[in-house]
């Protein structure tokens, strides 16, 4: 992408950070913390998805410290990935106890529908130890596991927003009428 000149904004800060995620290898990860380090020593904010991405990869190269620090960094982690991400932390770092709370405050017992339950992907299902082990059934009891992997998570493309379309756009016409809508509107 240098050599090509393309600027790196956070569309395609993402882009090289989740194939480096996707080449999982010595020399994508050090790439990857490259990429990093560089736009935050520049002042420059870095996308949510790139420090998951950043996260996955070195929990995929188990380097847990790396791993804690740049989640640490990310500011809003309320989401599944996220939640995921900080279970896998927690129990590679030994951290089973602290593991075992988050996701105990995401069991929901008996709430209404309506009310949003926090989810965690399947890899917190492979989890073998057995504290975490009971409170994982639990989640999965409350449908609260969902079958989507980390990797599917974080290769999630999200449809684009869409731009609301105008009330009143030239050319369209009045059924009533049948005549443009704008010259409807203002004979009424």
């Amino acid at each position: 992408m240098r050599k090509e000149g393309v600027p790196f904004n956070n569309d395609t800060q993402i882009l090289a950070v989740g194939t480096c995620y996707k080449l999982n290898t010595a020399e994508s990860y050090r790439i990857c913390t490259a990429l990093i380090e560089e736009r935050q020593s520049k002042g420059l904010s870095i996308p949510r998805h790139a420090y998951c991405f950043a996260v996955a990869l070195a929990l995929r190269q188990n380097d847990v410290k790396k791993a804690q620090s740049l989640y640490s960094q990310i500011l809003n982690t309320d989401n599944r990935l996220c939640q995921s991400l900080k279970v896998l932390i927690l129990v590679m770092s030994g951290a089973v106890t602290d593991a075992i709370s988050t996701l105990s405050a995401a069991v929901l017992p008996d709430s209404p529908v309506f009310v949003k339950k926090t989810e965690f992907s399947q890899e917190v299902d492979s989890v073998k130890k057995n504290p975490v082990e009971q409170v994982v059934t639990q989640l999965k009891q409350g449908g609260q596991v969902t079958q989507q992997t980390l990797d599917v998570m974080l290769c999630h493309t999200p449809r684009g927003r869409r731009k609301a379309e105008p009330i009143i756009e030239e050319g369209r016409i009045s059924r009533r009428t049948l005549r443009p809508l704008r010259s409807t509107l203002l004979s009424e």
